[in-house]
């Protein structure tokens, strides 16, 4: 049970970890863009989300993707442009930004390993690992 919470919280790690880039790597500043189109066709199906969730944020620029668990199916769109106000349209080849995603992460996993049965929402770090619950702060325990 606890091994396989184990397991994906390493692999959280790794993956979050191999995010980076090397810490002396230059930026690569963007290309050009292209103009965005003054009257673009209509957009459907996962373009129109990207669209509507931009649109419903105020944001610049968006990027979605969906993907099936079993890769039969693949869609990817963007929305909006590369700078706040207009300007050159943001592209699927453009660097990306993925902010602070481990919190949403590290709460998918748990919800995954609560569905499994594994834990419950009320499991403590000490519960979880209880090698650790002499080193964990008392408040976490």
């Amino acid at each position: 049970m606890l091994v396989a919470l184990r397991l994906a919280a390493l692999i959280t790690i790794v993956l979050t970890g191999a995010c980076g880039g090397p810490s002396d790597a230059d930026p690569v500043a963007p290309g050009p863009g292209p103009d965005p189109d003054p009257n673009p066709p209509a957009r459907t199906g996962v373009e129109a989300i990207v669209d509507s969730v931009r649109a419903a944020f105020d944001l610049p620029a968006l990027v979605g993707a969906i993907v099936t668990l079993n890769d039969a199916e693949f869609a990817r769109a963007v929305s909006g442009y590369r700078r706040a106000g207009g300007g050159p349209a943001a592209t699927l080849d453009d660097r990306w930004h993925l902010g602070s995603n481990l919190k949403a992460f590290t709460a998918m996993l748990a919800a995954i390993a609560v569905e499994r049965g594994d834990i419950t929402w009320e499991t403590t770090i000490a519960d979880a690992f209880p090698e650790l619950a002499g080193t964990i702060r008392a408040e976490y325990a």
